[in-house]
């Protein structure tokens, strides 16, 4: 009978540590917002206007300076509206640092398709850049990171499409 309690007792304690395993984690990884706000239009000039709004706030030590702006960092991933949702091409990885505050908006023209991904089929690193095409309809997404190789938003914004006008 008591082997069964201290079997019990050690499969709680298993369980109790699996399930704290998650915040244990995030504990050390200070997550920064996810971006929301974002916007995907066509600029009618052959290129895409994606902007969004920073929702990373600092903390008292992360502050670049006295009025609470973070230096924070963006990834976004680009797509063919017309491909499988596991063909998403990163378009920009660690791109920054910028300094802003809370809510403070971003903008990037896009005009190449200057993205990288991993061929599913063979696990290659395939690179592309060349112009985006008129009458295309891309996607957008973003994360944000608290630096170039750091922390990343648990969540990526939502997807916003756009077609690309002359």
């Amino acid at each position: 009978m008591q082997i069964l309690s201290k079997t019990s007792a050690l499969l709680l304690m298993l369980a109790m540590a699996g399930a704290m395993a998650p915040r244990l984690a995030a504990a050390s990884c200070n997550e920064p917002g996810t971006p929301n706000q974002e916007q995907l239009r066509s600029d009618g000039h052959g290129q895409l206007i994606y902007s969004f709004e920073n929702t990373a706030r600092a903390t008292p030590h992360e502050r670049s300076d006295e009025t609470g702006k973070i230096t924070i960092f963006f990834d976004m991933n680009l797509a063919d509206a017309n491909d499988p949702a596991n063909h998403n091409w990163t378009y920009v990885e660690g791109d920054g640092p910028h300094v802003l505050g809370n809510h403070e908006r971003v903008t990037f023209v896009v005009s190449t398709e200057q993205t990288q991904r991993v061929n599913p089929a063979n696990r290659r690193s395939e690179r592309v850049d060349r112009p985006l095409q008129l009458g295309k309809k891309y996607c957008m997404t973003v994360w944000s990171r608290t630096s170039p190789g750091g922390c990343r938003s648990g969540d990526h914004s939502s997807w916003q499409c756009a077609t690309v006008r002359p």
